[in-house]
């Protein structure tokens, strides 16, 4: 069972809600102050070069090639302050950084100097915030000028008795600052893609519910602007009913009354269709938790969101306990809330989509921990080993077509289909919410028993349910 939500279309480019920036936009605040600190340690490093090893450097040729480095950041801290960058200025001003470190170890002893691994620090911050070809772009500018120092550089002096470095040392000295490029730039990156994907997948998540929500928003509107408008619209017809039986078909205004009298029926007409499609039912299960409709029992509500579904042919049953249908003082009743909703009709969806002919609902009540445990199986053909380890994750999606329901999930000779695999995703954020937890695993294939996938929610009692003891 590969879980999608039910719109799945991409969401247009907009502002990350966690950092009100587009996707190739970087925080400009941490940059700065991120140059500052390279700034600074570049600049203690050659003071206590100087004059606590006492290693001869040409100090004002050093401390002149610092100087542009200050006024690009004075610059971008007037230019930018708390606006975005974007990735094309980073990568500018990291490669020139990249260089600038180059020149001051080509004054220095190039590679031989032990502060060669310096190189790697405008690398490592490029592949926090930039995509891949963008990092590599900046490792190869950082490569390039390990390579050139090896060869070009001013000898570095070194207090007597100055010490011999052999060749072999420089030369392993060069491969290792060429090997950490790779693997930092490499590891950095792949850190920090993983991150933006779950980041990414939050963001789109957000946009897709605000936009459920909206159009659920828009339902309840229009159903209220339909009982708002029928009086008054009725009264007019009414009237101006009264007025076409009255008036004499030769008077002036009779033609202005048959005209009130056919425009009035026709927004009769407008907002019977509208009501007929945005009725009081849908509202109250699409919205958030609808003050107009009351908390009920679980089995009840699960039966509300299986009757709103296509089932497809499917057959799907509902096994509940006594203790969850019966009324008493210590039911627990749910409020039809768009987490709980969207939880389940995710789920369900989905289960019908690639089950063979069962989808089955079994409700086990647990009053001493005050949960319910709600199990969802099929007699489809179960998750994919290659994604069940992976289930929650943004991103994972491998449903296949219509036509291939009851085939392995997973399936890469289907036809792809063009669902973003955030289906889980959402229910764990949902369930996180309202204190819930789900496992996912796949039942054993033996005998009658044709395997399939199951789905293990549990979900606490809402706080206002009495307790039993």
């Amino acid at each position: 069972m590969t879980f999608t939500p039910v719109t799945a279309q991409p969401a247009s480019p907009a502002p990350s809600p966690a950092f009100g920036m587009l996707p190739h936009q970087v925080s400009a605040r941490p940059f700065v102050v991120m140059r500052w600190l390279g700034i600074c340690g570049q600049f203690l490093t050659i003071v206590i070069a100087h004059y606590w090893l006492h290693i001869a450097l040409p100090l004002p040729l050093l401390l002149a090639c610092l100087t542009p480095s200050v006024v690009i950041n004075l610059f971008m801290m007037h230019r930018f302050k708390d606006k975005p960058i974007s990735h094309r200025s980073v990568l500018a001003t990291l490669a020139y950084d990249t260089l600038q470190i180059a020149v001051l170890l080509y004054f220095s002893g190039g590679i031989q100097n032990p502060f060669s691994i310096f190189l790697i620090a405008p690398l490592a911050v490029g592949a926090s915030v930039l995509p891949l070809r963008q990092v590599v772009v900046l490792g190869a500018i950082a490569m390039g000028v390990a390579g050139t120092l090896f060869t070009f550089h001013h000898p570095l002096i070194w207090p007597e008795p100055s010490p011999v470095l052999p060749d072999l040392f420089t030369t392993a000295q060069g491969i290792a600052v060429v090997v950490m490029i790779i693997l930092i730039g490499f590891i950095m990156w792949s850190i920090s893609h993983e991150r933006r994907k779950i980041l990414d997948a939050y963001d789109e998540a957000r946009h897709m519910l605000l936009k459920h929500r909206a159009l659920s928003t828009i339902g309840a509107l229009t159903t209220a602007s339909i009982h708002e408008l029928g009086s008054p619209l009725s009264t007019i017809a009414l009237i101006a009913g009264d007025m076409e039986r009255d008036i004499f078909p030769d008077d002036p205004l009779a033609p202005d009354v048959a005209l009130l009298v056919q425009e009035s029926r026709k927004c009769k007409d407008i907002l019977s269709r509208l009501g007929r499609h945005y009725d009081d039912s849908h509202s109250a299960l699409s919205g958030d938790s609808d003050h107009r409709a009351p908390p009920r029992p679980l089995p009840m509500l699960l039966g509300e969101i299986i009757e709103r579904l296509d089932h497809q042919g499917k057959m799907i049953t509902l096994d509940a306990p006594s203790s969850l249908r019966r009324p008493s003082a210590h039911l627990p009743l749910f409020s039809p809330q768009y987490d709980l909703i969207q939880v389940f009709e995710n789920i369900l969806s989905n289960a019908i989509d690639h089950a063979r002919h069962t989808v089955t609902l079994s409700l086990v009540d647990d009053p001493a921990s005050r949960h319910i445990a709600i199990t969802i199986t099929d007699d489809g053909a179960g998750f994919p080993e290659s994604v069940l380890s992976r289930i929650g994750e943004p991103y994972i999606s491998n449903r296949p077509t219509a036509s291939a329901s009851g085939s392995k999930r997973g399936n890469t000779s289907a036809k792809p289909s063009h669902h973003m695999g955030l289906g889980l995703f959402i229910v764990s954020v949902f369930l996180d919410r309202i204190g819930g937890k789900a496992a996912f695993s796949n039942l054993p294939n033996h005998g009658l028993n044709h395997g399939g996938a199951c789905v293990h929610i549990t979900l606490p009692y809402p706080e206002n349910t009495p307790s039993r003891t």
